[in-house]
């Protein structure tokens, strides 16, 4: 059980690789909409383990951008995500946040938070087959994760920032954006979205601050 909980927390986290931030990348007049995004992709040699499905992203009402939904799946986890396309300058980026966590899979088998916790559970009736902690689910604190994204011919490359070269960065005082370390070593990032929006397009094109790519093929 301890183990298919650390993995769950992983999966609504994507801490793996990501640098937290308290407040989002994007505002109404950086989103954008791709509709080569729409549909499902699965991640690039991991045979079909991991796969990425899109939907949403277009308000047809207002005719305008909104955020895409993402059901990621890892080894039949089920986990979801709003998911905000921004252009910053002549590069796009995710603004990835968790959604409601009422609502969750591990092999097949549907989570939820009791108690109804306000932004976790839905405190629905019927009797699900694993419950989480719900003491330790009010210490998780939901937070956006930010990655560059390229779109090619049937392929979408996700670059996720290198945090070693982020906290050389932050050690050389290099860079004035607002931060905090934790008690673990990790840092989150703490200033508004104006500065993100600033810091992400001046370093959009650094080779450096990006690991090597996700990738995403298009299901057949």
């Amino acid at each position: 059980m301890k183990f298919k909980i650390a993995i769950l927390f992983f999966i609504i986290l994507f801490v793996q690789s990501c640098i937290p931030s308290l407040h989002p990348l994007w505002t109404e007049d950086t989103l954008v909409f791709e509709e080569k995004l729409l549909g499902e992709w699965f991640q690039e040699d991991s045979d079909g383990k991991f796969i990425w499905n899109f939907s949403g992203g277009f308000d047809e009402k207002k005719n305008r951008p909104e955020d895409y939904d993402l059901i990621y799946t890892e080894n039949k986890s089920e986990a979801r995500f709003d998911i905000h396309l921004v252009k910053l300058g002549d590069h796009l980026f995710f603004d990835i946040y968790p959604d409601d966590l009422d609502y969750l899979k591990f092999e097949d088998k549907t989570l939820a938070v009791p108690l109804g916790i306000q932004g976790f559970g839905s405190g629905r009736s019927d009797e699900p087959d694993i419950h989480l902690n719900s003491l330790y689910f009010q210490h998780m604190l939901p937070v956006h994760t930010f990655a560059k994204v390229e779109f090619g011919a049937g392929e979408v490359k996700i670059f996720q920032i290198d945090m070693e070269w982020l906290g050389d960065l932050f050690e050389q005082r290099k860079v004035r954006i607002k931060h905090e370390k934790t008690s673990d070593g990790g840092v989150v990032l703490t200033a508004p979205t104006e500065d993100l929006q600033k810091f992400f397009e001046k370093y959009a094109e650094d080779p450096k601050a990006f690991m090597e790519p996700i990738v995403l093929k298009r299901s057949q």
